[in-house]
């Protein structure tokens, strides 16, 4: 690899020489786009819908800038996020996931809502908020990050926290046209190209990325109790097209985007902590057309409207157990397989409408409802019996009913009303007060004979998420804030519809929404312009979250807890250096625990790090060279008894996750005004860690070892 990336160098230097003007001057500008001060006054929309100031806006909000994803060699909204306070790296099956405030997440939903240009792209099957690869950063021009509830605004899945992108646009590109190629460890390569101009009538961009690596391979013990380890595989690959156009003159307020968005994956410690013995294959394909439009208007009166159309494809391979696995009560002699290939649709629409009072006050309210539309696989196979039900071995491939069989031709549709009041100047130019409710029921049938009843039944949850926020600024220097606000997660069509599959077993007649409820202080300070100090506190109850049972496929209302903590942050600026630092602490004040192989451990924090700390910084050494560094401290990781009761499985991972520290670095040479090079390398003094897989099982997951990265970007 060392070679590959020194020769990856040579003919990165040859090309950026030969292919720019010698004349050129270094722009440093490039290398120092953002101050902190234009940080600290940049302008964020998520938490209020209303463009403020971070330090105005009614919700503990941070802002990741494209610059900061190049200089720390963030390769994905999760590497972004999870050095922010509040959060941090968590894993589950084959799925890097964000845990959040000492709340481990699993595969099934991350808790977080995804933005982009305002509109949710979560996955409305699973719920889930896509922040690995599969999800490029080629077009984003910034992240808000919000910690804390988002419900009443954005209704579901906005529970933990909401990461709204900000995408790149026409006038940002001026006819440029920028090439990003980044190649390293694990076979990794990415590649990506996108440009975007002015026109008469309107802007657009449009750009593609292509990714591909043989992820992180290891040895490890599976399920299987067998004492030898396997080879485990993660090869992933992923595409990703986007084009948008925003109206201008006659089409002012009018913006149209596609989004084609395609992954490949497999299951490395397989499906069921069973490493396959045959390689499995699992692709899906999201195309997601969106339209909105928001009328010009001269009046006190604001409206927008908001259409997204999204078809996704599943088309899955998998390998549930090796020849002669055993899932109880069943032994397979041929292993299990099964080949699952859906299609499935959404359609959200929403209208708002914004009203301006007296001293920039404001009153909003829209309606927003979304529809999920399944018509049964296309085609779906098995060597085991899952017609009959007995999930037992048999000859050759057999037809099995459809997977979300119970919701075949059956809409699950969600309806929300929501208003908000901001109160401005009204009671004081340094006072604002921000108060708002949202209503959502969600209402679908099912075929309840498929779950043990007789004909069709029907269930509906209906959730208010209410909240309150005031923040006071006693001088332009400081800024105070109380947050009280309750947000949900409505069980999800995969969590509702599912049979006759080993993928994964529903629960619609049990399963209740999970809500959450939040109150937080916290305070803002910028005693100058290179430097800004953020504390906030908070008290957070998460109710009813839904999970898989211990060592089961069984969805289910797990626990409920109660956690305490505090965030603080720092960020300085000032000439060619930038830095920051963040320390998060939590706290378990309670939990109840619905499921009986979960043991009670009301005290303590499991299955997540009570501590995590962040530092990083930028230095420009001269016109042509940036210098990066991170340090991420990732605190001890608690299990709960009950993950400990096999004795052999203690012995091979331990009682607890040790905390560890990782440092990466970077370099980036400038060699002309238009190409740079970058070389990163990740986690430098190759530290040994985990993150921990919850229940009673032989194996963590590892992080990965020291890794080396080159990457080329070239403007024309």
């Amino acid at each position: 690899m060392k070679p590959l990336l020194i020769a990856t160098a040579l003919i990165a230097q040859i090309f950026c020489f030969t292919t720019a003007r010698a004349e050129e001057a270094l722009n440093n500008d490039q290398l120092n786009s953002v101050t902190l001060e234009d940080l600290m006054h940049m302008e964020v929309k998520s938490s209020s819908k209303q463009s403020q100031k971070q330090y105005e806006a009614p919700g503990i909000v941070s802002v990741i800038t494209r610059e900061q994803f190049k200089d720390y060699g963030y390769f994905s909204l999760n590497d972004a996020v999870v050095h922010e306070p509040g959060f941090f790296p968590s894993h589950d099956f084959e799925r890097h996931t964000i845990g959040s405030r000492g709340l481990f997440e699993g595969w099934n939903n991350n808790h977080l809502l995804l933005l982009v240009d305002g509109i949710s792209f979560n996955d409305p099957e699973y719920g889930s908020a896509y922040t690995w690869e599969n999800t490029p950063t080629f077009f984003i021009k910034s992240v808000e990050v919000t910690r804390g509830p988002g419900s009443a605004l954005y209704g579901t899945n906005a529970t933990n926290g909401m990461l709204a992108i900000q995408t790149l646009s026409g006038s940002d590109m001026q006819g440029r046209m920028e090439g990003h190629v980044r190649a390293g460890t694990f076979g990794t390569v990415s590649t990506e190209a996108f440009t975007g101009n002015t026109r008469e009538t309107f802007d657009y961009f449009m750009g593609f990325n292509s990714f591909t690596t043989k992820g992180y391979v290891y040895d490890a013990y599976d399920a299987s109790g067998s004492a030898t380890k396997q080879r485990i595989r993660d090869d992933r690959t992923a595409q990703y097209m986007f084009f948008k156009a925003d109206g201008k003159n006659d089409l002012k307020g009018l913006s149209i985007q596609y989004h084609d968005q395609q992954w490949r994956f497999q299951t490395a410690m397989g499906w069921n902590f069973l490493i396959p013995d045959e390689p499995d294959s699992l692709s899906e394909h999201r195309q997601i057309l969106t339209a909105s439009y928001a009328a010009p208007s001269k009046t006190a009166l604001h409206s927008e409207f908001t259409f997204k159309f999204e078809h996704k494809e599943l088309d899955w391979l998998l390998r549930i157990a090796p020849n002669g696995g055993t899932i109880a009560p069943n032994t397979f002699p041929q292993g299990v397989s099964e080949y699952l290939d859906l299609t499935h649709d959404n359609i959200f629409g929403r209208a708002q409408a914004t009203y301006d009072l007296a001293k920039k006050s404001n009153v909003l309210a829209g309606v927003e409802t979304s529809t999920f539309l399944y018509h049964g696989d296309k085609a779906h196979f098995s060597n085991t019996d899952l017609a009959g039900g007995t999930f037992a071995q048999v000859t050759g491939w057999q037809n099995a009913p459809d997977s979300i069989g119970l919701l075949k031709n059956k809409p699950l549709t969600n309806v929300g009303l929501y208003t908000q009041y901001m109160s401005g100047d009204v009671f004081s130019h340094n006072f604002q007060l921000t108060a708002g409710v949202r209503y959502d029921i969600e209402k679908f049938n099912y075929d309840a004979g498929l779950v043990g009843g007789q004909g069709e039944a029907h269930r509906s949850f209906i959730q208010v998420s209410p909240r309150l926020a005031a923040v006071l600024q006693p001088n332009s220097k400081l800024s105070y804030k109380i947050l009280a606000g309750r947000a949900f997660r409505a069980p999800a069509p995969s969590e509702l519809g599912t049979t006759s599959t080993w993928v994964a077993s529903s629960s619609p007649t049990t399963l209740e929404p999970e809500t959450v409820t939040n109150i937080e202080v916290g305070a803002d300070y910028r005693p100058t312009d290179s430097l800004n100090w953020k504390i906030n506190a908070y008290h957070t109850k998460s109710d009813k979250q839904i999970g898989y049972s211990a060592n089961t496929v069984s969805v289910a209302n797990l626990y409920t807890l109660t956690t305490a903590g505090v965030e603080t942050s720092v960020n300085y600026s000032k000439n060619k250096t930038k830095s920051f630092a963040n320390l998060s602490l939590s706290k378990r004040l309670d939990e109840s625990i619905n499921d009986p192989t979960i043991a009670v451990e009301k005290n303590d924090v499991t299955w997540a790090p009570s501590v995590t700390a962040n530092i990083g910084a930028t230095q420009t050494l001269n016109n042509q060279l940036k210098g990066t560094l991170l340090i991420d401290y990732l605190g001890q990781q608690q299990r709960r008894s009950s993950d400990n009761l096999t004795a052999a499985n203690v012995a091979l991972r331990g009682s607890s996750v040790p905390a560890f520290t990782t440092v990466d670095g970077s370099l980036l040479y400038q060699a002309t005004k238009d190409c740079e090079l970058n070389l990163y390398v990740k986690n430098i003094f190759n530290t040994e860690g985990s993150l921990i897989k919850n229940n009673d099982l032989p194996f963590d997951y590892p992080i990965e070892g020291r890794s080396f990265y080159a990457s080329l970007n070239v403007n024309y």
